[in-house]
């Protein structure tokens, strides 16, 4: 088997060097990424054999990982989700049963889910190749945490609370992914469904997370059904009927797209301006020429919303109705009384001498000697019929727009910066915000529509329509924008709001509120998409409640970590009373 191992990793090599020699050559790096990622993956193969002295548990983390990051592919692929950690599932066992060291199983985890993480997001490194290797590996790390948690608690505690001890402490690790600072909840195991739809109707009842509990309750139970040969036909009956129920609940949910309100007519933009080099090698006048012969083309008296994708051009809020795309979207609406505006924009502000410095402020030095103090922002502007109104982009990208725990993770100030990114981040604020009354409508932009939790925010403030900008362009043509829209296919489910999303280069789309694409326009297509989008009101389980699922995994991890505490003891004090425990 060594020499396998280190076949494998001379091919890994090989791979791994050909991939740099591309993407140093090539102005954009499409699947290379992925390359270079599987390279890196299959050369470590030997060091991990030999933490671990058993090729078959290469093969076990290999099936595992591969089944992982393969399911977020769509199509046939998330049928692998109900697989994925079954050989997981066997390796905890295994080093258990036979009481080995947990680094051996620590290190199988993590290569593991690297393999995962690179099969399923390698396409983060199109954006910046230090950030998407940091965001691969360090996901990789923390998804291996649950399943070594488990692995502990397998250890000490009794049989019966193994089950609910692997839901919980997965799902709570999921939870808390979405709701820390360096939060990147995309492989939220419920996303691998996305494309699904007619099979997730209920998530507006228990949110992403209710998929999530379904998948790894399927790996549980095929598991056991594989691994125990009492019960094996039982447990692969409730697996079965598991699936049987959720479908047909999922039949039941389908709502029927009737509402109470006016349908508004929508037109999208969608420029498709390559965000590497063509956004920069065209001046803001061509730019802006290119969008103003797109608009003019489709915009009519019908027409109630214009959206445009997020940062279409970076503005100064100091002097904004000085900014041509202003002056230009001012005349669309003097000709067009009735229309309402939202464009994403990147912002810079300048702050007065009686504002206060705050957290998002930057300070630079003028030539001149006078110190200047300002903003930068990440916003969604609108146009209204009667006043303007912004929004600031608050669910951020960590390391690229703000920088998290800079108390403890200071030693990556120059890689975020190198980014793009900064100390200071861009400026965010305390809860979201809805534009217009007729409709109402939730600016979101690009990263928060991955949050469902932050979303039922618009719903609470009246949102009736889901207003997504967004740029997917930066990660090349590569699953990533197509995963990018499922998940806002989602949102329309969870919270049954209609989904107007207007991508830079795609894919811009209409979602009506059973998750259903109703049109769209193609990746790296220039055009303008036009729907009749119908207003939604009714509040779904889910918006009022949010996520039950994570906050009651919180509650029985809570309690099996008092169980967990007092089984340690109790062995402690029954060896030294001579007694054998009995979990022995």
């Amino acid at each position: 088997m060594k020499r396998i191992a280190y076949l494998l990793a001379a091919f890994g090599l090989v791979a791994f060097i050909i991939a740099i020699e591309r993407m140093i050559t090539l102005p954009l790096w499409g699947y290379w990424p992925l390359a270079l990622g599987i390279g890196f993956i299959l050369a470590v193969i030997p060091f991990i054999q030999h933490q671990t002295r058993g090729f078959w548990q290469i093969v076990a983390g290999g099936l595992a990982g591969s089944f992982l990051g393969l399911s977020f592919y769509g199509g046939p692929f998330p049928l692998l989700s109900f697989l994925c950690f079954i050989p997981l599932l066997y390796l905890i066992e295994y080093y258990v049963e036979q009481d080995k060291s947990f680094w051996g199983l620590w290190a199988i985890l993590i290569w593991s889910l690297l393999l995962g993480n690179v099969i399923a997001t390698f396409w983060v490194m199109n954006t910046a190749l230090a950030a998407g290797v940091f965001a691969n590996v360090v996901n990789s790390i923390l998804m291996s945490l649950p399943l070594m948690g488990f692995a502990f608690g397998r250890r000490h505690l009794e049989s019966r609370y193994h089950a609910i001890a692997f839901l919980s402490t997965w799902l709570l690790f999921e939870f808390f992914h979405f709701n820390w600072d360096l939060h990147w909840p995309w492989m939220t195991l419920g996303y691998a469904l996305s494309e699904w739809t007619w099979a997730i109707q209920w998530y507006d009842i228990t949110g992403v997370l209710g998929g999530s509990l379904w998948v790894i309750l399927e790996n549980w139970l095929l598991f056991l059904s594989f691994s125990e040969k009492k019960g094996r036909r039982s447990n692969l009956l409730a697996a079965g009927l598991l699936c049987v129920l959720l479908l047909g609940l999922s039949i039941i949910k389908t709502p029927e797209i009737k509402s109470n309100k006016s349908t508004k007519e929508f037109l999208i933009v969608q420029p498709n301006f390559e965000p590497h080099y063509q956004k920069f090698e065209l001046s803001k006048k061509e730019q802006l020429e290119a969008i103003t012969r797109l608009i003019d083309n489709s915009l009519n008296e019908q027409t109630d919303v214009l959206v445009l994708p997020e940062t279409v051009f970076t503005i100064h809020l100091n002097r904004k109705d000085r900014e041509p795309v202003f002056k230009q979207l001012r005349k669309w609406q003097r000709q067009y009384p009735q229309l309402q505006i939202i464009s994403g924009f990147a912002s810079q502000r300048v702050l007065s001498d009686d504002e206060r410095t705050n957290s998002f402020t930057r300070i630079s030095e003028l030539a001149s000697g006078r110190t200047l103090r300002w903003e930068a922002g990440n916003i969604a502007y609108f146009f209204g019929n009667e006043r303007d109104s912004i929004y600031y982009k608050s669910k951020l990208v960590p390391g690229a727009e703000f920088f998290p725990y800079y108390n403890l993770l200071f030693v990556f100030e120059d890689m975020a910066r190198s980014l793009g990114g900064s100390l200071e981040g861009f400026r965010t604020q305390e809860q979201a915000q809805v534009f217009g009354s007729n409709p109402s409508l939730a600016p979101i932009i690009c990263y928060e529509s991955i949050f469902g939790d932050y979303c039922r925010q618009y719903v609470a403030l009246g949102a009736e329509i889901f207003v997504i900008m967004t740029n997917d362009g930066w990660w090349d043509n590569t699953p990533g924008h197509k995963q990018h829209l499922r998940y806002a296919q989602v949102r329309a489910i969870e919270h049954r709001r209609p989904v107007a999303r207007a991508a830079n280069t795609g894919i811009s789309a209409f979602i009506d509120i059973d998750g259903q694409l109703v049109s769209h326009l193609d990746y790296g297509i220039e055009g303008v998409l036009k729907g009749s989008v119908t207003p939604h009101t009714k509040l779904t389980f889910y918006s009022r409640w949010g996520d039950l699922i994570g906050r009651l995994s919180l509650f029985v991890i809570i309690v099996l970590l008092m169980q967990l505490l007092y089984r340690i003891f109790a062995n402690k004090r029954d060896r030294a009373q001579g007694i054998d425990s009995p979990m022995k």
